[in-house]
């Protein structure tokens, strides 16, 4: 079940083809107070069979006419059960295999609610709401329950709606369906408009059958089957792209796949069983109030027993002759990039604790049996490691330690003295070239520290943050990148004539056309610093915000005339605005003057319909939609269709100089809205956050990249085309909690632009335009602003922490 309905282990799940559909049931809940939700029970009491009331059948004429006729008898009822399931069949091997997950509900108005979708369940007994999930047995979220239930109150949790979400199938359409008037229309907006085909029978009634035809083509469907006198949906059958027939064919050559979901006993209005909506917690169960990515559950155990083969010579060693030790084991091959990265900082490792008796770092090389000895020894050669090397060509050993059939290499597995499994980390590979860090655990294991204790209370910890809190990610240790050399520039951590302290964010860069390098950053989150190449305060600008705005984030285009305007505004403030200022640094616009919204996420500044004149893009939170104005504060247009706009970036522009605008939200696609505010086809890009569009090549046109939000929190940063969708992925270690701007773009390394990311524990790395990896490092400690430059000739990153502003030109080693 595992394998295709959760959590995928390489980060992937379901079909980007029909991840526009499952957001859009997620959608159509916060449309109607929130997000969506997952998670399976702890003695549970499943709904009983209830009957429905049937009508006279109708005559309809199109598929639309009978999903809103299905939608207005959802809307009416007064309750609602099924015994959905989600049922996958496939043949594999020749041998025809089914998979089974839940996809039910029961539902009584006002306040009572059972779901239980995949690995999650949420239950609401009309008193409290309960949310609970497969991964994370032991806890559970309660809440109180409002009189009248809504869908915030039922799917609040980011890791829940997140599980439901990253599936083939999305989210379980029954409450929208109950609960959302505009459903329907949505999806229709959003899909195309279904077409009738021949009606069959299923659930004991014959049932309209309405198709939907992703724009993909015509095989890739989607058929809700509605009973014609009941007007209940029965059954929804999906097509099973051919990418995930690939994912299950890693196991065996699988030929033929379907998916369907199957509403058992679905039926409007009957009797529901009041134990469906009872909930017994076992005793030690801990009330959180969020839930974060579960430690893996091997960890803190003691590790499965192993023997593997040196290839020096046939020596042996096993879990019982390096009992009593502090072990790092490695699992890598001897072929790949990263793993060759890895091993040269394993190497390092062992360098430093060979002559400790104390501590064993064993390389384990997992190439496939078709690779002899001979060709792992030439690798390992050739790079001149010195490390202690074993094969497991079956990766037996490694299946075990790791508690699973299949991992990303390299992983890193770090044992204590006492046998248990202390560290894991196999979610970012290039996490592991850090040496430093590497050292650092082992010291603390030797120092007897209980990692995965303070791991799994600083776990805990974190799930009892209120829904939206960051929790603290601490920064990884300080180290230096490996490809080139940081040699230090400047330093400024106070400002002339000022007794204050500086408190930095984030850092922006302008190259003057005489080539000179114009600096700002945010200081107090209510001044501007500019600074030139060798770190001088130039000005020190008090915006003179109106009594408690704050600013944290900027802005900035020059018009036809070459006139520059900046725009300065904070994300996710009630009733914020954006500030636009002119080159002397004069207000010229305050936008909008209605604060009633509940937030502005993103601004831009771009000249969108060609006519030299910029015009400011503001994008906002819970429904706020992106609106465009002019600097003289007039509104051009508003597009409401999103519901949740997270970013905006600028297209270049068409022939006529016009320019569209590529807008992350939370349906999780790319949409791209024209000039004139009229929304076009979304871009083929989903789940992401934060975009930005740069030059990264002389001549290659633009280059997209955007952070996005993986199931359970973590973030990728990943590279797209407009037309063509994702065409890498790069994960980053901790969680983004901070106001740093996500991505820069520049040249520090060899001679094209790249892109440089911080994240949230701290490190910086640098991608080039195809997702390679060209370097990283360690700040040591928080970051707050991140920019580069050229200046003197030099290429110059320009780091803001806490408390000072620094620079250093990178030189390749």
């Amino acid at each position: 079940m595992d394998r295709f309905f959760g959590r995928r282990r390489n980060g992937k799940s379901g079909d980007d083809r029909r991840r526009n559909f499952a957001a859009l049931v997620a959608a159509a809940l916060l449309a109607a107070g929130c997000g969506d939700s997952s998670s399976p029970p702890a003695n549970l009491t499943p709904p009983a069979t209830s009957t429905t009331s049937a009508t006279p059948a109708v005559e309809y004429k199109t598929g639309r006419e009978v999903l809103d006729a299905m939608s207005r008898a959802y809307l009416s009822a007064s309750t609602y059960a099924d015994a959905g399931v989600l049922v996958l069949t496939y043949v594999e091997d020749g041998q025809e295999k089914r998979e089974e997950t839940p996809f039910s509900v029961a539902f009584e108005r006002p306040g009572k609610i059972r779901l239980q979708a995949y690995e999650a369940t949420v239950v609401g007994d009309g008193r409290k709401i309960y949310a609970l999930h497969d991964r994370l047995s032991g806890y559970a979220i309660v809440r109180g329950a409002p009189p009248q239930l809504a869908p915030s109150d039922i799917y609040a949790d980011a890791y829940v709606r997140a599980s439901v979400l990253n599936t083939l199938a999305g989210a379980p359409p029954q409450m929208p369906l109950l609960l959302h008037p505009e459903f329907v229309a949505d999806m229709c907006r959003e899909v195309g408009e279904p077409k009738l085909i021949e009606p069959r029978e299923a659930g004991g009634e014959s049932c309209h059958r309405v198709q939907f035809s992703f724009p993909t083509g015509a095989n890739d469907v989607m058929v809700y089957w509605v009973g014609e006198k009941s007007l209940v949906l029965r059954r929804i059958e999906f097509s099973v792209p051919s990418t995930s027939i690939e994912y299950l064919s890693e196991s065996g050559k699988v030929t033929r796949a379907s998916l369907a979901a199957e509403f058992v006993g679905a039926a409007l209005n009957g009797r529901v069983d009041a134990k469906a909506f009872a909930v017994e917690l076992p005793p030690d169960t801990k009330e959180v109030k969020r839930f974060d990515v579960p430690p893996r559950v091997v960890l803190g155990k003691p590790i499965a027993e192993f023997n593997i083969t040196a290839l020096d010579g046939g020596r042996q060693v096993s879990s019982r002759s390096l009992a009593g030790k502090v072990l790092v084991i490695s699992l890598t091959d001897s072929v790949s990039e990263p793993c060759l990265r890895h091993l040269k900082a394993l190497a390092a490792v062992h360098a430093k604790f060979k002559d400790n008796e104390k501590v064993r770092v064993l390389a384990v090389c997992l190439d496939d049996a078709q690779t002899t000895d001979d060709a792992v020894r030439q690798a390992i050669a050739e790079q001149e490691l010195l490390l202690d090397v074993y094969r497991d060509a079956g990766g037996a050993a490694a299946g075990s330690l790791c508690a699973a059939r299949r991992f990303p290499l390299p992983t890193a597995l770090f044992v204590g003295a006492d046998g248990r499994l202390q560290k894991l980390i196999d979610d970012d590979p290039n996490r592991l070239v850090d040496a430093p860090g590497m050292s650092a655990i082992v010291e603390a294991l030797l120092a007897g520290q209980d990692l995965f204790a303070a791991d799994l209370a600083a776990f805990e910890e974190g799930m009892m943050l209120e829904e939206g809190a960051v929790p603290a990610v601490p920064p990884a240790p300080k180290s230096e990148p490996q490809a080139c050399r940081l040699v230090p520039l400047w330093t400024l951590s106070k400002l002339p004539a000022d007794a204050g302290e500086l408190s930095p964010g984030n850092v922006y860069t302008i190259a003057s056309p005489n080539g000179d390098v114009r600096i700002f950053f945010i200081d107090g989150f209510q001044r501007v610093i500019e600074l030139d190449g060798e770190g001088k305060v130039v000005a020190n600008r008090n915006l003179r915000l109106p009594e408690g705005a704050v600013v944290a984030f900027l802005r900035t285009a020059t018009d036809q005339e070459g006139k520059r305007y900046f725009a300065l505004s904070k994300a996710d403030e009630p009733g914020g605005q954006v500030f636009v200022y002119d080159d002397q640094w004069n207000q010229v616009l305050a936008f909008p003057a209605d604060r009633s919204h509940p937030g502005i996420k993103d601004a831009q500044l771009a000249d969108l319909d060609g006519d030299g004149a910029l015009e400011l893009v503001v994008s906002y939170v819970e429904g706020g939609g992106v609106q465009a104005a002019a600097l003289d504060g007039a509104l051009l247009w508003h597009d409401t269709s999103l519901r949740e706009a997270f970013s905006v970036a600028a297209a270049p522009p068409d022939e006529n100089g016009k320019r569209s605008l590529l807008c992350t939200h939370s349906l999780g696609t790319l949409a791209v809205i024209g000039p004139d505010g009229k929304r076009a086809k979304d871009a083929p890009v989903y789940n992401v956050q934060f975009i930005v569009g740069a030059e990264l090549g002389r001549g290659k046109g633009p280059s997209y990249s955007a952070i996005g939000l993986e199931s359970g929190g973590s973030y990728v940063f990943a590279g797209f085309s407009l037309t063509e969708g994702q065409k890498w992925a790069y994960p980053l270690p901790g969680q983004k909690g901070t106001l740093v701007e996500p991505i820069v773009a520049g040249r520090l390394l060899g001679d094209e632009p790249h892109w440089i990311v911080p994240a949230g524990d701290a490190s910086i790395h640098f991608l080039a335009a195809d997702g390679k990896l060209l370097d990283r490092f360690n700040y040591g400690s928080a970051i707050t602003g991140l920019a580069t430059a050229q200046i003197g000739g030099k290429n110059v990153l320009i780091v803001a922490g806490k408390k000072a502003v620094e620079a250093w030109s990178v030189e390749a080693k």
